[in-house]
């Protein structure tokens, strides 16, 4: 599945779980953002952005949303592979 797609994704789960804003301001430099996911694994949209400990919300809440996503990552793959979406 191509980059595009994922962001897609992302952008809506960051939506869904309320913190599109807040995870937006905590990125360091906004003008990577596409560059970092395009050369990414999904996996680490969360957990390489930026630096939890360092933010307001803290390294717990930043976790626990990292977990979420990885959820997501991991139904998004299984459909994928079991209805042949990425085709």
């Amino acid at each position: 599945m191509n980059y595009k797609i994922w962001l897609k994704i992302f952008f809506l789960f960051l939506k869904k779980e309320n913190i599109k804003i807040k995870f937006c301001f905590n990125m360091e430099n906004k003008d990577r953002l596409e560059s970092i996911y395009r050369d990414r694994n999904p996996s680490y949209f969360i957990s390489h952005a930026f630096i939890w400990t360092r933010t307001k919300e803290g390294h717990d809440f930043w976790k626990d949303k990292d977990k979420k996503w990885k959820i997501i990552i991991k139904k998004v793959k299984y459909y994928t592979k079991k209805y042949g979406w990425n085709r």
